[in-house]
């Protein structure tokens, strides 16, 4: 059995049959792959892709999408470009609502995929 906060190579066996935390709590689990992507893993078994690094000295958790709707090799690729704009300083992120992209380059800003709370006005 895979333990809690263990760096595994991710397969679509491995992530079925992660154990789930206890209620209340959370398990993550680090891909031995792609350095920051991680499986977040509730007690009611929703599991899901993250980012998460260290940018400008804070950590970051950036949302990719839920196993098994989400396949492994397409988070592989979503953490790779997150982490391309993690370090040019620029996310493009989708604006419900919008018809186009909105750019923040605040450093400032919690990287999300889907930030409701500034879409279309200044924070």
């Amino acid at each position: 059995m895979v333990a809690p906060n263990e760096t595994i190579n991710f397969t679509k066996a491995l992530l079925a049959a992660l154990p789930l935390p206890p209620v209340g709590k959370r398990h993550s689990f680090k891909d031995a792959r792609v350095k920051g992507l991680i499986i977040r893993v509730t007690a009611n078994g929703q599991k899901t892709f993250q980012l998460y690094q260290k940018h400008q000295g804070r950590p970051v958790r950036v949302t990719l999408g839920t196993f098994p709707d989400m396949t492994i090799e397409n988070a592989r690729k979503e953490a790779t470009k997150a982490k391309g704009a993690l370090a040019g300083g620029t996310t493009s992120t989708p604006c419900i609502g919008a018809d186009d992209t909105m750019q923040r380059t605040d450093s400032n800003l919690l990287l999300q995929r889907l930030p409701l709370f500034w879409c279309g006005a200044d924070p």
